[in-house]
């Protein structure tokens, strides 16, 4: 079984039972082959490949089902139009086309259809040049498409039209469709995907987005025979419902559904039963996604401004998770985006000032709030229109903070009380701030440049390039060595972190990393942070969804300690950990710093009853609640 994780640009192979095989691909900036933007869909043909939607990218790229190989890739701007938004964010992307591919024997053609919102129509991508589907269909924003069993009917989620059309493979002709919008049966709130089963009578399932459940449909005469799902983080509910894929080799039928707003994939057989659930929420504890800034708090913790998560996440300088600012819904337990007081819309900087309060570049919003650490409390947020896109922040002199505000081109200073002042103008979207060294010079980043932002005095790049190629994150030493992020998108080397040693009135400089998805290497590389003795570098590894750290010699990262809770039958309860970290069905591992106790506490559902523990936790048998640390490799209880 194949899941292609939208924003990651990676797609994971799993056993139908969920265990993890292999992974493939990794975020594409340049088109790179074998790498993928947002995705949009993921199909397999009967000759061993898999092919994925690359859909920021439009185009169609295949790899091997063994082992994740690439294999070719096909499409352009002139065939597709895959995305919701020219550069795909929180809200463009998120709706990015659907693909499927049929292929009736492994000595066969494959052919290769797909579902195209941008231009309102599906295509037919055979071996020759690809076929339309009439603009008379009045497709709007079509996403998942499947083909039956049997090969003789084309069905097409057409989101907006909150209906599924049934067309001819081989033409696009219309056949005929249901649907109309609603909550009752044989109706629709923006269906998203359609898949159909090999138990005959076939099966029709379908995604049914913004209902949040599956909704079930002889295929043959689209008559509505059941419903299951709705909304809820239980075994058996949905949160957002993005894809369905039939079971299409089990003649007993079924379907795996992706509950996208709950990040898992749920199996159920051909009656709705619950047969299994996997996967760990990338707004979980723990985890990142697209992370533009970092910086260490005044207690040596860390920070994260966890982009398309809409929060900050926190970790104690122990490594132990902290919790988070930004507003959690009480509906999936995860930040929301928004403009209330206490929310945030993708932030993209994180600075601590010298009092320690927080400083958060809530850059969706265009403004720049100030943050109680303790409490979470919103203390200050700067005036409308003060800032447009702000995107990354310092701690500046005198207990300002320095602002890099793109839209206004300018860096500026923040004071304790509020009050905006221009430190530097005229910079062409400015991407980076720092400020120290022994000089307490303000660095800025731009398009082009790296600069000294009060005297305008340009830092020249490595040997061998004219200008730097939009550096994006900046930090600087007591001794004034400077760290520069460089994203170099129209480079084919990509990115790298360079390090400039200070060398009379200039720098010497060495690359510490350059791109990929390895240990040390990086992917669109954003904010930087260096520990107050110089001997961490933490970088926003935005591309590859982590926060990397480089260590000076003879300096360790703190050593935490595995937790792993398992639940035997994932309808029965759940068990959740304190600090935050577990929540076992699906969310069941987590890193905690050497020597913190850590309260499991295991609920039943009604019906179930909690029978005890086993493992670490055997000694508080039948107890609802296990208190387990780990101390000089023991768990002691």
């Amino acid at each position: 079984m194949f899941v292609a994780d939208q924003y990651s640009g990676v797609v994971q192979a799993f056993t139908r039972e969920g265990r993890f095989r292999f992974a493939f691909g990794s975020r594409a900036t340049r088109r790179e082959p074998g790498r993928l933007g947002v995705i949009g869909g993921v199909s397999v043909d009967h000759s061993g490949h898999v092919y994925v939607l690359d859909s920021e990218n439009d185009r169609v790229q295949i790899f091997s089902a063994a082992d994740g190989s690439f294999i070719r890739a096909f499409g352009d701007a002139t065939l597709f139009d895959l995305t919701s938004a020219t550069v795909p964010g929180v809200a463009g992307g998120i709706s990015a086309s659907g693909l499927t591919v049929r292929q009736q024997g492994a000595t066969d053609d494959p052919v290769v259809f797909v579902a195209d919102q941008g231009l309102d129509h599906t295509t037919l991508v055979p071996s020759g040049p690809p076929l339309l589907s009439a603009p008379a269909l009045g497709l709007s924003f079509p996403q998942g498409i499947t083909t039956d069993p049997a090969g003789t009917h084309l069905y097409v989620a057409d989101d907006d039209n909150h209906r599924v059309v049934v067309l001819d493979p081989a033409t696009l002709d219309f056949i005929t469709q249901v649907g109309s919008f609603g909550t009752g049966p044989g109706q629709f709130r923006n269906p998203y995907d359609v898949a159909v089963d090999a138990r005959p009578p076939f099966q029709l399932y379908v995604a049914d987005n913004l209902n949040d459940r599956v909704d079930v449909f002889d295929a043959a005469s689209l008559t509505a025979i059941a419903t299951f799902g709705g909304f809820g983080r239980t075994p058996g509910l949905f949160s957002i419902v993005r894809a369905v894929g039939a079971i299409a080799d089990d003649p007993a039928g079924g379907v795996t559904n992706a509950d996208t707003a709950n990040n898992r994939i749920q199996e159920f057989d051909a009656t709705g039963g619950v047969l299994t659930a996997w996967g760990i929420a990338g707004r979980g504890p723990g985890y990142v996604t697209r992370p533009r800034g970092v910086a260490f708090d005044s207690a040596g913790g860390i920070a994260a401004a966890d982009t398309f998560d809409q929060r900050i996440s926190r970790y104690d300088a122990d490594g132990t998770w902290a919790g988070l600012f930004g507003q959690v819904s009480a509906f999936n337990g995860f930040a929301t985006q928004g403009a209330a007081p206490a929310q945030l819309s993708v932030p993209e900087g994180i600075a601590f000032d010298a009092s320690g309060n927080a400083w958060i570049a809530d850059t969706g919003n265009d403004r720049v709030t100030e943050r109680d650490v303790a409490t979470g409390a919103v203390l200050l947020t700067t005036a409308d229109g003060a800032f447009a896109t702000p995107r990354a922040l310092a701690a500046g002199p005198a207990g300002t903070i320095l602002v890099a505000d793109t839209g206004h081109g300018r860096i500026a200073q923040v004071a304790a009380d509020g009050t905006v002042s221009d430190i530097r103008t005229g910079l062409s979207h400015p991407a980076a701030v720092a400020f120290g060294g022994p000089l307490a010079t303000v660095y800025a980043a731009d398009d082009t440049h790296v600069l000294e932002a009060v005297s305008n005095a340009q830092v020249a790049p490595p040997p061998g390039e004219a200008v730097w190629d939009h550096p994006s994150g900046l930090a600087v030493g007591s001794d004034g060595t400077l760290y520069v992020s460089e994203a170099r998108p129209g480079l084919s080397a990509g990115a790298r972190i360079v390090r400039g040693t200070p060398a009379g009135a200039g720098f010497t400089w060495d690359t510490i990393a350059t791109e990929g998805s390895g240990p040390s290497s990086v992917i669109e590389p954003a904010g930087l942070a260096l520990s107050p003795n110089g001997a961490t570098l933490l970088v926003a590894d935005t591309g590859n969804n982590r926060v990397l750290r480089f260590d000076a010699p003879g300096t360790t990262p703190p050593a935490t300690f595995q937790l792993t809770a398992t639940v035997d039958g994932i309808t029965r309860g759940t068990v959740t950990s304190a600090p935050a970290g577990i929540t076992c069905l699906t969310d069941c591992v987590q890193q905690f710093g050497t020597g913190r106790q850590v309260t499991l506490t295991a609920t039943p559902v009604a019906g179930s009853v909690f029978t005890g523990w086993t493992g670490a936790c055997a000694t508080f048998a039948a107890a609802p609640t296990c208190y387990c640390c780990r101390i000089a490799g023991d768990c002691r209880t």
